[in-house]
């Protein structure tokens, strides 16, 4: 599922691989329709991560120190609470880090705590992402009519084929401005640093 990003992430991103964000735009990080949780037929255009992710090389995490906040949280968001509703689909064969998992208490509660401060700083930077998209008279949305004969049956797939449709419709001529306008948004604002949340890292391991 796609990853989004906020521009902490950004900053984090393109500060540990020295480079500016007019480099990774549309190759690495792209603007991607993700639903709306409210709205079953409606997506918001927002930053995200390109899929499959151009940042995995040798079936590794190149830039792993900086990864995106939603990153870090998988899968302790999952771990913090396994046994609630909508969770157990993900503990599976396929993600073979937590297949096994056993439920601990010392370790959800430092699952907790974890989850706790990543999510605060996800909602901070999420808010500044959001203002500057809306400042900019860049945040977009389409909405799928309800009459539109989805072929997949299975759900994933159906919302697969439900984002790649939306994809279709990003005009890149909308965003021409965004390396510009983020370069100055990076510059003007104080975000985590990887050191930072390298040390918040330490309550789960």
């Amino acid at each position: 599922m796609p990853i989004n990003l906020t521009l902490g992430d950004i900053y984090r991103i393109t500060s540990f691989l020295k480079t500016e964000f007019s480099k990774l735009f549309w190759n690495h990080i792209t603007i991607f329709p993700f639903p709306n949780p409210e709205y079953p037929l409606l997506y918001d255009f927002e930053l995200g991560l390109r899929l499959p992710c151009r940042f995995r090389k040798n079936q590794r995490c190149s830039i792993y120190k900086a990864r995106p906040l939603n990153c870090r949280l998988f899968p302790y968001w999952l771990l913090s609470n396994p046994n609630k509703d909508g969770y157990k689909e993900y503990i599976g064969p396929i993600r073979k880090c937590i297949k096994d998992y056993k439920e601990d208490s010392i370790n959800k509660k430092n699952y907790l705590e974890y989850k706790h401060k990543v999510g605060n700083i996800i909602l901070q930077e999420s808010s500044l992402t959001e203002h500057l998209f809306s400042k900019n008279n860049l945040k977009k949305s389409i909405s799928l009519p309800g009459d539109l004969p989805f072929p997949p049956s299975i759900p994933k797939q159906k919302e697969i084929w439900k984002i790649m449709l939306c994809s279709k419709k990003i005009n890149k001529v909308d965003y021409k401005e965004l390396p510009h306008i983020i370069a100055h948004a990076l510059k003007d604002n104080t975000f985590h640093t990887v050191e930072e949340l390298e040390i918040i890292d330490q309550i789960i391991t």
